[in-house]
């Protein structure tokens, strides 16, 4: 009875191996250092969202544009689609990509409303972005760096990653868990919402109000002078002003 369990389980991992093969998964493709260009014809969205170590670089214009830069080898698996309004960044096919050269995308468009970066991606504006309300989300040793002016923001940093906001805000609402870190410093918010846990940082600029909750050994900073201030702090946790 155990040989044939053992047999069976054997056979389950061949299949399921050469299934994974068959659909191209855990496949490696290494650049070959030769850099071309791609313009991708994409339009209607308002967010931005990559992954997978790509630098990608966002401009606020009237029309929109996608240029991607990267290894002649490495761009038929650099999918681009627009999924409901947001314009998702990555690699299809499930392969493993290894770039010799960074892979660079330059977006234009006329309005941002949320931007996700995920797996070591930099995501960053050039130059000031105006709208209503910004979603900026940062995971897995990601980057995003923003400047944004408008209404409200909300960020959400985790498991090492980090947002960098600038700008005027009139709300600002941020959470950040497992070691993540916001850097809204120059960003000079009216009201702001903050949580903290597991290790993260959260620095904030704040001039009227602010509810602060710091947990598990994560840390809130800020500066200014808010005439009303609600803090918690437990389990390690700090809030202080700078």
């Amino acid at each position: 009875m155990r040989i044939l369990y053992t047999l069976l389980l054997v056979t389950l991992f061949t299949t399921a191996s050469t299934q994974a093969q068959n659909w191209g998964w855990n496949k490696t493709i290494r650049g070959n250092g030769e850099v071309t260009e791609d313009k991708r014809d994409l339009e209607d969205f308002d967010g931005i969202k990559a992954c997978c170590s790509m630098n990608v670089e966002i401009t606020q214009g009237n029309e929109f544009s996608v240029l991607i830069k990267a290894e002649s080898n490495l761009m038929e698996y650099i999918e681009t689609k627009v999924l409901g309004t947001t314009l998702d960044i990555g690699f299809r096919d499930k392969v493993q990509v290894r770039q010799k050269e960074n892979i660079e995308v330059y977006i234009t468009m006329p309005e941002l409303t949320k931007v996700d970066a995920s797996s070591s991606a930099d995501i960053y504006t050039k130059g000031s972005f105006r709208g209503e309300t910004l979603r900026l989300e940062s995971s897995s040793g990601s980057k995003v760096r923003v400047m944004f002016s408008g209404e409200a923001a909300r960020i959400d940093a985790s498991s090492g990653g980090e947002v960098i906001v600038k700008g005027t805000i009139n709300r600002l609402r941020a959470e950040a868990s497992s070691g993540a870190n916001v850097d809204a410093t120059e960003a000079t918010a009216q009201e702001v919402d903050a949580d903290v846990s597991s290790g993260a940082d959260i620095e904030i600029h704040v001039t009227e109000k602010l509810r602060a909750d710091a947990s598990s050994g994560g840390s809130i900073r800020y500066s200014g002078t808010p005439a009303q201030v609600n803090s918690d702090a437990s389990s390690g946790g700090k809030v202080r002003k700078q």
